[in-house]
């Protein structure tokens, strides 16, 4: 019988979707471990979802990418493209907010991202309360040991 493991540091964000997708947490090997492999699948997709940027938040970066703001903003090199699906959800919010700072200074009004925000912020706001909160508790946990 084989034994699936994930190790990512981030599966604290995701603990309940861990043990919803038939995980346990193996203390010793500070893991997480699933009887199937269909199992590790959900668990590594649930992962995936809870720390990597939105699809809107991929979409702004990307246009901050073709309109040469990302140059500017994040020192962004062409010969090097950034993969966005391996962008976390904080890296693409810091990036997120050098971009709109480098169109303010560059004198793209500021009503342009205002539509950009708006849609984004109703689901952003609530994901990132919820990362925080858990970021938060995760670090009571550790300073109480």
């Amino acid at each position: 019988m084989s034994i699936y493991t994930i190790s990512d540091p981030d599966t604290r964000f995701c603990r309940k979707a861990m043990r919803q997708c038939g995980g346990h947490w193996n203390a010793m090997r500070n893991v997480w471990m699933f009887a199937c492999a269909a199992d590790a699948a959900d668990a590594a997709l649930e992962l995936f979802r809870a720390t990597r940027a939105t699809p809107a938040m991929r979409e702004e970066l990307e246009s901050m990418i073709a309109d040469s703001t990302a140059v500017a903003a994040w020192e962004y090199d062409e010969a090097a493209p950034l993969e966005l699906d391996a962008v976390s959800f904080m890296e693409a919010r810091t990036m997120l907010r050098a971009g709109r700072a480098v169109r303010h200074l560059f004198g793209v009004h500021p009503l342009e991202d205002a539509a950009s925000l708006a849609s984004e912020s109703a689901s952003t706001d609530a994901r990132l309360e919820a990362f925080e909160a858990r970021a938060r508790r995760g670090r009571k946990s550790h300073s109480a040991r």
